[in-house]
């Protein structure tokens, strides 16, 4: 009981000042992300800061928080159409982090550079000591706040930033290979730091695009990727492409392309 009351005084205080302290919001300390990553953890409170936005996108809405526990900052991913219950809700972006944090790491095994790729991983929480943007116990994501450093790379329609260097497309090109031409990760965002690449929030295109939800292009993503990709100097002659690229009606667009199934044999591209 009595540290239920010192975290309630203490989100009293948060929401009180929560200008004043956002003016002041870092992105989240790197020795920490192993307590975050950590299974076991679990956060002592976490401050969900209603007057704190970031982005909004086609089907989400991004906020700031506050791990009390950790005393760091955290971005907070909601569904803005619709409030979520149900643990399937976020299915695919779990699976996603996970399985990029796996082919991320094969990758830093293959490819020696001095800035390794790393993918954070996200949690799954309630929102609690919320007034207005969340509803009690709605399910959302969390994730380390990276800071205001934060870059987009590449997308999922075949855009590449090329002035960022070659280890993203290198990366993006690895991940065909790796899967064996089952899947490429694109839409790599994140920020560069003087150690690594952190990076969050990826997207998939599959060979089949039934596999990632509604940014998986499938294979006109794929496709894409290929045409506007020259490999570099971090790419292995062994690694494979599509046999065969073909020219598609699929835009390539800085921003991340949903495709919505209208009907069973018809598609609806969404920028």
């Amino acid at each position: 009981m009595g540290v239920t009351m010192h975290v309630n005084s203490i989100v009293q205080q948060i929401k009180k000042s929560s200008k004043e302290i956002l003016s002041k919001k870092k992105a989240f300390s790197l020795n920490k992300l192993v307590y975050w990553e950590n299974q076991n953890y679990q956060p002592l409170g976490v401050v969900f800061l209603d007057n704190a936005y970031l982005s909004k996108g086609t089907f989400r809405e991004v906020f700031m928080a506050i791990d009390i526990g950790l005393g760091e900052f955290l971005v907070v991913k909601k569904f803005h159409k619709k409030y979520v219950y149900n643990k399937s809700d976020w299915h695919e972006d779990l699976k996603g982090s996970y399985l990029a944090r796996k082919c991320a790491d094969a990758f830093n095994s293959v490819v020696k550079t001095n800035k390794p790729i790393k993918f954070v991983l996200p949690r799954l929480d309630r929102a609690k000591y919320t007034r207005d943007v969340y509803r009690q116990n709605e399910l959302v994501i969390l994730e380390p706040f990276l800071g205001d450093n934060y870059q987009k790379f590449s997308s999922n329609s075949g855009y590449i930033y090329k002035e960022y260097g070659f280890s993203m497309e290198a990366f993006s090109h690895f991940s065909y290979h790796y899967s064996k031409g089952e899947y490429l990760i694109c839409d790599l965002q994140g920020v560069k730091t003087e150690d690594n690449y952190l990076l969050t929030d990826p997207c998939f295109c599959s060979n089949t695009g039934q596999k990632f939800g509604a940014t998986d292009l499938g294979m006109k993503g794929i496709d894409n990727f290929f045409l506007s990709h020259t490999c570099n100097i971090l790419c292995k002659s062994k690694w494979i492409k599509p046999a065969k690229l073909n020219n598609n009606n699929l835009d390539v667009s800085l921003g991340t392309t949903r495709l919505l199934k209208i009907k069973k044999n018809a598609n609806c591209i969404i920028y």
